[in-house]
């Protein structure tokens, strides 16, 4: 170092702004710059020793010692902070202070660190009351951390039941740590300061004497010499859940970082208490239902387990295919039904079946696929595994999750399509059976035109001659012969009546039905005066019921109750004072007609014979008859969808009890 640099070097600390020292190693200030003494002037201090570090003699022993070096040290006078950078040196025996304030860096520093523990405290204040699992737990979580980090003596919290009008207070004392009171009915003046909270977000209240507040709220959150309370509303979702009150017994504002602290709290807070009452309503309801989802569960499991044994047991095969025609899925029932297991059908494409082409599946496929329709066919397949098999597909083209799926329903009706097979062939007989049936019917037409003309011309000539013989020859004719002849007429006579009955029931199943309504009551009526008539000396009183309207053929049904009525005056001749009745009754759904008389009866032992041709209970002495009227009106009723039965006892009259059906036999 030349000769001039050595002065102007010297000179830097003189002409440096801040302060500057120089000690000895054994304590004493040897040097102190021009800044160093103005500002110790200027702080009303005389002693330059104020900026040595407390650690000085320690940093004197190590110069002393020969260290060489530089050591930081954080120096406080008064409320301004110094950063001194010390450098060692033991060529001369001292160390060397250079001071640096940093009064507003530490506080700005301090404000970063507070910022920060309040970041981190809201952070724990958040994840606390989330973990929490009741309102109460929330609030005594949240308000140990609010006393702490927001530098107030009390942290409470109201907690507003709107639907009973009451409130719960809890608190965090400084000292006296957490409390709960008891519930207790808010006053008009209460929700009348809530409502003006809500609107204003925060209410600072000052000087406050405790002994003029009217408000019940106030009373039960502010401790004894409060001064200070900071008032915010806890809402979440445009619900009031509850008041946050921060207490000071001292007459200072909050700071005004305090104060947002607290309304970032406040909500963090209202939010938990929000999300906790949801999940206390839940856990009500739940519990409440608890029972019933159990049962419904293990309802669901038994009904999944019952889906899934029928698709294990059912007799269809499903499998389904990827846009690229992929098999994707295959039940058990798919592999046996085209002879394979479900590795080999997993492993197929269709696209690749020419099993698929020859029996048109493929083309069945192909047009689902390009018309996004179901397309069901009946096929004859020969499938890739060699068996024989008559399938009913169901294509179905499907989307999911975005992507095109095909699926396949098939079900073997080889079995129906042999059956189909069979039918078709019976089909084929009896159409050539009712071609036999038509001309049988054709040669019965011929037979009963025959019976109708041909045998009765006979018949006619028995009866005629007979009668011509005992007119003319009377006299030549003993009393016998008389006889024999008037046999032979009634003999005749009776043969007629058979044939004409015979013919009546054959037209019966023959004739063509049409129906229209029937007035059964003006039939019945009409058929007791032609009754009358050709017997007048049969005396009988006929009951008839007004209205028996139904659905039938005229004809058949006039046959029908013609019948039935000349049977019950047939066996209520015997009677002096005959009773015949016509009406109707309901039984269940069905409406049933009844034609009763008082007749001889019968004995219903015998009662299965009386409505098949020719089978008679009464001798031909002593009622004549040829047993066919009965079977042509269970013929005649069949044939309306409808039946009849009968009830008697002998000797107490006889009634005829039948239903006329909507349908033809």
């Amino acid at each position: 170092m030349d000769s001039d640099q050595a002065p102007r070097l010297a000179s830097f600390p003189e002409m440096n702004p801040n302060p500057v020292l120089e000690v000895d190693i054994n304590g004493k200030i040897i040097y102190a710059n021009p800044a160093a003494t103005a500002f110790l002037e200027g702080a009303g201090l005389s002693d330059p020793t104020a900026y040595l570090p407390g650690d000085i003699v320690e940093i004197l022993r190590r110069v002393a010692q020969g260290e060489r070096g530089v050591v930081l040290r954080e120096v406080a006078l008064g409320e301004r902070v110094f950063l001194e950078s010390i450098s060692l040196n033991p060529y001369y025996q001292t160390a060397r202070i250079y001071c640096a304030e940093i009064t507003q860096r530490k506080k700005a520093e301090l404000q970063l660190q507070q910022s920060l523990e309040r970041l981190r405290g809201l952070r724990m204040i958040s994840r606390a009351m989330l973990e929490a699992r009741s309102p109460a737990e929330i609030v005594r979580i949240g308000l140990e951390h609010l006393v702490n980090l927001a530098q107030c003596q009390q942290a409470a919290v109201l907690l507003v039941q709107s639907g009973s009008l009451t409130a719960q207070a809890h608190r965090y004392h400084a000292q006296q740590g957490f409390s709960s009171l008891a519930e207790f009915a808010l006053q008009t003046e209460d929700f009348e300061h809530l409502q003006v909270l809500s609107q204003d977000g925060m209410i600072l209240h000052e000087n406050i004497h405790l002994q003029d507040e009217t408000l019940a709220a106030h009373w039960m959150v502010w401790a004894e010499g409060t001064q200070t309370a900071l008032e915010l509303p806890l809402i979440a979702h445009g619900e009031l859940m509850g008041v946050l009150h921060l207490t000071k017994s001292e007459a200072d504002p909050f700071p005004a970082d305090a104060m947002e602290f607290a309304v970032e709290a406040a909500d963090h807070l209202a939010a938990a208490l929000y999300n906790a009452r949801l999940l206390e309503q839940a856990q009500h309801y739940a519990s409440g239902l608890e029972h019933s989802v159990a049962e419904r569960t293990r309802q669901l499991q038994d009904a999944l387990a019952f889906r899934q044994a029928i698709l294990e047991a059912a007799a269809i095969g499903i499998l389904v295919y990827d846009q690229d025609g992929q098999c994707l899925m295959a039940n058990q029932t798919a592999a046996n039904i085209v002879g394979a297991s479900l590795e080999q059908l997993l492993a197929q494409n269709y696209h690749q079946l020419d099993s698929w082409k020859r029996s048109s599946m493929y083309a069945a496929a192909l047009e689902a696929v390009r018309t996004f329709t179901i397309q069901e066919r009946d096929l004859h397949v020969i499938t890739t595994f060699g068996r024989d098999v008559w399938l009913r597909c169901r294509f179905s083209p499907f989307d999911s999750n975005g992507q095109f799926h095909l699926l396949l329903i098939i079900e073997d009706i080889t079995g129906q399509m042999q059956k189909q097979a069979e039918i078709e062939a019976l089909n084929q007989r009896l159409q050539a059976q009712a071609v036999r049936l038509e001309q049988a019917n054709q040669e019965l037409e011929a037979f009963s035109y025959s019976v109708s003309h041909d045998l009765r011309a006979p018949l006619r000539s028995l009866d005629g001659f007979s009668q011509a013989l005992l007119t003319r020859y009377a006299d030549q004719l003993d009393e016998q012969g008389r006889h024999y002849l008037e046999r032979i007429r009634v003999g005749a006579q009776r043969m007629g009546e058979l044939i004409n009955d015979l013919l009546d029931l054959s037209r019966v199943g023959r004739s063509e039905m049409r129906r229209q309504p029937v007035d059964l009551s003006a039939l019945a009526r009409q058929i007791a005066t032609e009754l009358q008539a050709s017997e007048p000396q049969h005396e009988a009183v006929f009951e008839i019921q007004d209205d028996l309207i139904v659905e039938g053929d005229a004809h058949l049904l006039g046959l029908a109750l013609t019948n039935l009525l000349e049977n019950a005056w047939k066996f209520s001749r015997s009677r002096r004072s005959a009773s015949i009745k016509i009406g109707k009754y309901q039984q269940g759904k069905e409406t049933v007609f009844f034609v009763q008389d008082n007749g001889v009866g019968f004995d219903m032992t015998y009662v299965n014979k009386l409505f098949s041709p020719f089978q008679r209970l009464h001798g031909m002495h002593e009622f004549p008859g040829t047993g066919i009227g009965l079977a042509t009106v269970k013929r005649i009723l069949q044939r309306h969808g409808g039946r009849i039965w009968a009830e008697a006892k002998p000797d107490q009259g006889a009634a005829f009890h039948f239903v006329i059906g909507g349908e033809n036999e």
